[in-house]
């Protein structure tokens, strides 16, 4: 009974056991569907990745380096089926030109990484970026070869070597200097052009260099200001006049240009620009505003001149209707007469104001000139010790150039210029000073002399500089304009230095000045060394009034000077016929010709002037006299009528004793000059 008891026992736990068994056995069964299953969908989910990632991938015997596997990218980057690429030696289509000698077969375990080429189906090479590692399938050993194209990477780097080095090549041809520095104003890098263009240093000196190491102070401020502009703008920016010293110490003036650069990112790393000596340029431009200057300021004397001449006529024909009066009064009175005191006192007023219209003629460039070879150092040295005779608070020093060139001047026109000049520069000086007095022969080419409209040739140049009180820009711009004076009122005329210029511009010179504040000042006078004939002196009038006989005809545009005329030419005895301006002039003459024994002529006058008024007289009468009269002076136009065969010449204002000394001599003689060819009046 226990026996069969036990045995029942036991097969219910057999039974259990084997159920258990049953049941492990059907869940690794589940397991491994499960697995098989997910091995599947890996093997899915790897061949689809191995699939569409753009890299290309080779799967490749290790011992046979055939190609087992090939993915999309693979196929479309050679551009062959995969059937035709699955079964090839990998480096018949990788590495083509190591055919034979396969680069990885000696890899074993190691992973290779390099740059090769891949054989595509037409024929062309690609670049591509390989990376080989081992691996092993199923018990067989392979390798996984993937690659990406880089051709277009490669080409861009070559296009990127080619534009350095074009760009290298360029910047090391230029004359030009190109430069980068960094936010601290440092070189960090200069082409070679920086060796000529600096001198004294060489690129590699440069190199780190800040830019207040070869500039100076101010220069580098105006640096730091232009860099913070271009920073805070990002706009490039360009100085004109950036001052540099060399080595040597001696400067240079460039023209630098700024940029901004940045990085990659956007940060703000440096400048960079181009550097050109400009130093010429400058120099040039600056010469240039210089004679811009001086052609504008001989422009302006030229139309005050003109201006002055002008008027000096107009006042000497005023003074010609105050003398004219006065010589009439004089001849019907008594000397013993109290009233012909006065009337003298009116003539002496009268040569007064004529001495003022010949510093305004002067200036304009119309003065009259008696002019002899001159020696300069002797005419100086003759005025200068005159001058320091009086002014002895004045030390005079003088330097004469042995054998100084001869001059043809008038040597009392030229001694006013230097006294005018003198005294100018003893007013400067208050307190005492120096004066130097520089006399040297010069020559000056056609570039110095073209705003002064004047020859170029031999000069000799009189220099002279005080040391006074200087004048600033504004002042030394006005000195020689007419009547401009820094004295106080009542002081002076302001005529010395205006007739000063006029003189030596008629001279066939110039005269210029130089001063600073404080410094001084320096008038320089240029007179050409020039071959004239000879001139004849003047023929002095004898003190008396000489009466005559004849036909006169006098012919004037002013009223008052034509009756003035009329009166004093029938006090001396003459017949006198009228003519208001020149084309009535014309008339009266055709219609009296062989009659008139002297024609006394304008030379100014509104409807024909004196010179077509002459030409047309000698076309009527080739042996007519004729007298010019005028309120400016005998030089110009005058000078002209005079060489074609005029008479005489006398200046207003005139009076009795002159006119009738001129008219005596020519009704005798038939002329005043000695020669036409050179002429002088008397005055």
């Amino acid at each position: 009974m226990k026996h069969q008891s036990r045995t029942k026992q036991e097969l219910l736990e057999e039974n259990t056991f084997l159920k258990q068994k049953i049941h492990e056995l059907e869940q690794s069964e589940s397991e491994r569907v499960r697995a098989e299953e997910a091995l599947r969908d890996n093997e899915t989910k790897l061949r689809a990745i191995f699939n569409i990632v753009g890299t290309g991938i080779f799967i490749i015997d290790r011992d046979t380096q055939i190609i087992i596997e090939a993915n999309q990218a693979a196929i479309e980057m050679i551009g062959l089926t995969k059937e035709r690429i699955i079964g090839q030696i990998c480096h018949s289509l990788v590495c083509p030109a190591q055919a034979g000698k396969c680069p990885v077969k000696e890899l074993g375990q190691t992973i290779d990484n390099s740059e090769r080429k891949l054989l595509c189906a037409d024929g062309h090479l690609k670049d591509i970026l390989k990376t080989v590692y081992p691996i092993t399938i199923k018990g067989r050993n392979c390798y996984v070869e993937s690659f990406i194209d880089i051709t277009e990477r490669k080409r861009a780097e070559e296009d990127l070597r080619e534009n350095e080095a074009r760009y290298r090549s360029i910047l090391g041809n230029i004359e030009e200097v190109f430069y980068e520095v960094n936010l601290k104003g440092d070189i960090t890098y200069v082409n070679d052009a920086v060796e000529k263009l600096i001198g004294g240093y060489t690129r590699d000196e440069l190199i780190g260099l800040n830019n207040r190491e070869y500039t100076t102070p101010e220069t580098a401020k105006r640096m730091f200001s232009v860099f913070n502009k271009v920073y805070r703008t990002g706009e490039p920016s360009k100085v004109n006049d950036y001052e540099i010293i060399t080595k040597d110490g001696s400067t240079k003036l460039l023209e630098i240009s700024s940029f901004l650069v940045m990085d990659q990112d956007g940060n703000k790393t440096g400048f960079r620009g181009l550097l050109r000596d400009v130093s010429e340029r400058i120099r040039a431009e600056k010469e240039k505003k210089k004679l811009e200057s001086q052609f504008y300021q001989a422009q302006k004397m030229e139309a005050i001149g003109t201006l002055a001449g002008g008027i000096a006529h107009d006042i000497n024909n005023i003074l010609m209707g105050i003398q004219g009066n006065a010589s009439i009064v004089l001849m019907d009175i008594d000397p013993s007469d109290p009233q012909y005191e006065k009337l003298k006192n009116i003539e002496q007023y009268v040569i007064s104001g004529s001495n003022l219209t010949k510093q305004l003629l002067g200036f304009a460039r119309s003065g009259k000139y008696h002019v002899k070879a001159t020696d300069l150092n002797e005419l100086v040295e003759k005025t200068s010790g005159m001058f320091g005779r009086t002014k002895k608070e004045i030390r005079i020093y003088t330097r004469f150039q042995d054998g100084i060139w001869s001059v043809e001047v008038d040597q009392g026109q030229i001694e006013q210029v230097l006294l005018n000049i003198y005294v100018n520069a003893w007013q400067a000086m208050p307190a005492g000073g120096d004066l130097y007095l520089d006399i040297e022969n010069i020559t000056i080419d056609e570039g110095y002399v073209k705003t002064y409209k004047i020859n170029p040739g031999r000069y000799v140049r009189i220099s002279i500089t005080d040391t006074g009180i200087g004048m600033d820009d504004a002042t030394r711009q006005r000195i020689f304009d007419p009547f401009f004076t820094t004295k106080e009122m009542g002081r002076g005329t302001g005529l010395g230095l205006a007739s000063a210029y006029g003189i030596i511009k008629n001279h066939g010179g110039f005269i210029n000045v130089y001063s600073e504040t404080g410094k001084g000042t320096t008038f320089s006078i240029y007179l050409p060394v020039i071959e004239k004939k000879e001139i004849n002196e003047k023929i002095q009038p004898v003190e008396r009034i000489i009466k005559g006989s004849g036909t006169i005809l006098f012919v004037d545009d002013e009223e008052m000077i034509i009756s003035l005329g009329k009166v004093i030419l029938k006090k001396l005895g003459y017949n006198v016929l009228l003519a208001n301006g020149g084309r009535e002039a014309l008339e009266v003459y055709k219609n009296n010709r062989g009659k008139i024994d002297l024609v006394i002529l304008d030379m100014i006058m509104p409807d024909l002037s004196g010179n077509i008024v002459f030409e047309e007289m000698k076309e009527i009468d080739p042996d007519v006299r004729v007298l010019l009269s005028s309120g400016y002076s005998i030089t110009g136009q005058a000078a002209e009528i005079i060489k074609k065969g005029c008479c005489g010449f006398i200046q207003k204002p005139f009076n009795v004793i002159q006119l009738s000394n001129i008219i005596d001599k020519i009704m005798k003689n038939g002329s005043v000059f000695y020669s036409l060819d050179t002429p002088d009046a008397i005055i």
